[in-house]
């Protein structure tokens, strides 16, 4: 029933956020459409820089800590490091715009600014919320930060000019966020509480911990949306804003399965191996992989019936011409969500070491091959180097979680 209520509160998330990209396609130009693209690329890429992947370390901690009193304490720390990464985010802010680097990039103001640290303090809140068993509450803080914002701004920008529409965004983002966040902090206080008790010692060992997974997700960011910025040079914005739009779409097949299937198994995986419960274990990640698969065919298949009618309402001619880009885009997400799935085995397992060497060792590869193929084929190129390298990562992670899988069950029989 939990993942019933999940998944259709992430599905009303992804049918605002399609409802909002459609309109917004329709209303606005292409190259309007490629600026909020790479405005919510360096958003996010930003988030993940500052909030070092702390949570890796703490939710973790808050999963198999049993004194309440510590689990405030990792709750209080980790929030006391997130105001510092906000002081730390703020200064770089004015040191850039004082030397003038901000100037090429129009749209990074200072309400951007207190938007990565809502957007970052929101998710973490987020995650606390599924590690303490409120998935639900978890998905209604997305759904607020994340869709319920759109339906006023979507008002307002049919009756603007094109050049006040990424304002709106921007402000509306901005408001939704910090109500979340403010939802989301009521929502937790009866299982953890802001305490006086900032635990340094704990701070800087979670970041030692976290060091890995901080290195893999800075990679992963790059991997994930390197595309546009190298689009964006090739190209520039119009071929960005047709490619975000077909990513848009696919991404559902992603969140569904994020949300829907490994927010659900994932704290029971860490506390099941934590346990060393290894046949509990494996049912779970059969459970994970079924339900996975279930998933990703059925929104699959919507996708392709649906896309010819979605685009006839946005009503612009280059998405038609391009539609190719589209397919090749369903496959490519295909294959990043099934990668997902030995990446949380991994995870759960603490193999921090693996996940860093796949990704660094791979992204240099990924780079070149992607700024050949877009130098010579364009946005196709985008999508093409993306199939490669994801069919590449499963092939990896896959064996890796096989290989420590394979090791913990010889190592139980050798117990027994």
């Amino acid at each position: 029933m939990t993942s019933f209520f999940s998944i259709s509160l992430r599905a009303a998330l992804i049918l605002l956020k399609f409802l909002f990209i459609v309109l917004y396609t329709k209303f606005s130009s292409v190259e309007n459409v490629g600026v909020y693209a790479l405005l919510v690329s360096s958003l996010t890429i930003v988030v993940f820089i500052f909030g070092a992947e702390l949570h890796s370390s703490a939710c973790r901690d808050v999963v198999i800590e049993k004194e309440p009193s510590k689990k405030n304490m990792i709750f209080s720390t980790h929030s006391f490091f997130a105001c510092v990464s906000f002081i730390s985010l703020v200064l770089i802010y004015f040191v850039l715009s004082y030397v003038g680097y901000l100037n090429h990039f129009y749209w990074l103001g200072l309400p951007v600014v207190f938007l990565c640290f809502l957007e970052l303090y929101s998710q973490e809140v987020g995650r606390y919320l599924l590690m303490t068993g409120q998935p639900i509450a978890s998905n209604v803080i997305q759904l607020i930060k994340g869709g319920l914002w759109v339906i006023p701004v979507l008002y307002l920008m049919s009756k603007s000019p094109e050049d006040q529409h990424l304002n709106f965004v921007i402000n509306g983002w901005l408001i939704a966020v910090l109500i979340a966040t403010l939802i989301g902090l009521v929502c937790l206080r009866k299982e953890l509480k802001f305490t006086a008790n900032i635990d340094l010692a704990w701070l800087f060992s979670a970041l030692k911990r976290a060091r890995v997974y901080w290195f893999v997700a800075i990679l992963a960011q790059f991997q994930m949306y390197s595309d546009r910025f190298i689009l964006n040079y090739f190209s520039g914005a119009y071929e960005v804003g047709v490619l975000s739009v077909f990513q848009n779409f696919t991404n559902v097949i992603q969140t569904f399965v994020q949300v829907g299937v490994i927010g659900i198994f994932l704290p029971k995986l860490i506390s099941a191996y934590h346990e060393k419960e290894l046949s509990s274990y494996i049912q779970s990640i059969k459970s994970l992989m079924t339900q996975s698969a279930i998933i990703i065919i059925a929104i699959a298949l919507a996708l392709l019936l649906s896309i010819k009618t979605v685009l006839a309402l946005i009503d612009k001619q280059v998405y038609f011409e391009l539609l190719d880009v589209f397919y090749l885009q369903i496959i490519s997400s295909v294959l990043l969500t099934l990668s997902l799935l030995p990446h949380i085995v991994l995870y759960s397992m603490k193999a921090d070491n693996v996940l860093f060497k796949i990704a660094l060792l791979s992204l240099p590869f990924y780079l070149i091959s992607l700024a050949l193929l877009v130098n010579l084929y364009g946005i196709y190129g985008v999508v093409i180097s993306a199939i490669f390298y994801n069919a590449f990562l499963i092939l990896c992670k896959s064996f890796y979680a096989y290989k420590f899988i394979k090791g913990s069950v010889n190592d139980t029989k050798n117990i027994i």
